[in-house]
């Protein structure tokens, strides 16, 4: 499972880092509604949550949504954006791990997760995953396209933020190691609180493993779905990710 820690220095500035999603959100939401019919009256646990930004999208349009991430400080945030949204619920899991009772949720995502678990990991995580499913449920799941991330980090970069009363500048260093099969990459943050003029210094490490389409594939299978899907992104920005559903 991936260290809480990994994400608790970031949970005040995550939304800002990583900008507004609302059109990849909002694509998941309607390509679930065309595969699951009832989404209006589906429990959807989104599991690997978060700061709940995909949550804060879907409770509008789902019976009720279970929030679920390892990391403190990532939940503390979420329950500040979602607050009054009483059809959610946030608890603390991971993968492997989530918490979620057996055939307990009609539709799972996991967006942006699974490259954070180590690779003996996944088929326990997949069958967390296909345990908290009711029959006949559906998960979507998402995979970084290592080939897009390549080609947008391949020089060190930096950026200037700013949003919520705070200035942040972000410098950032990526590894590809393609005979490791893994991207990692390190962030050193400068965050100036605008009105005080405190500045804080850190950096955030993140080690992702790459996961081809056909590899997760066969992982879903050993865990038990069916009628799986890959969907690779075609639109230059959402070229981020690989789609793929599958059914309980």
């Amino acid at each position: 499972m991936v260290e809480a820690d990994t994400f608790s220095r970031i949970a005040d500035i995550y939304d800002l880092i990583v900008g507004d999603n609302s059109r990849y959100y909002e694509s998941i939401l309607s390509s679930i509604a065309g595969r699951y019919p009832g989404l209006g009256e589906a429990v959807v646990a989104d599991v690997g949550g978060g700061t709940g930004l995909f949550a804060f999208h879907a409770c509008g349009r789902v019976k009720s949504v279970l929030l679920v991430d390892p990391s403190g400080a990532m939940l503390r945030a979420a329950r500040k954006k979602l607050a009054g949204h009483d059809n959610v619920r946030i608890m603390r899991g991971g993968l492997p791990g989530c918490g979620l009772a057996g055939d307990s949720v009609d539709v799972a995502t996991v967006i942006g997760a699974f490259q954070y678990l180590k690779r003996e990991e996944l088929p326990a995580a997949l069958l967390d995953i296909y345990g908290c499913l009711k029959p006949g449920g559906l998960a979507f799941i998402d995979l970084v396209n290592f080939f897009a991330l390549i080609r947008r980090y391949a020089c060190p970069g930096v950026r200037v933020l700013a949003g919520g009363g705070l200035r942040v500048v972000e410098a950032s260093r990526h590894d590809i190691r393609p005979f490791r099969e893994e991207w990692a990459h390190t962030y050193y943050f400068t965050v100036e609180d605008v009105e005080s003029g405190e500045v804080e210094e850190f950096e955030s490490r993140h080690v992702l493993k790459m996961i081809s389409p056909n590899e997760m594939r066969l992982l879903l299978e050993r865990a038990g779905f069916s009628g799986i899907e890959v969907l690779p992104q075609a639109d230059v920005e959402e070229e981020k990710a690989v789609k793929m559903w599958c059914l309980a």
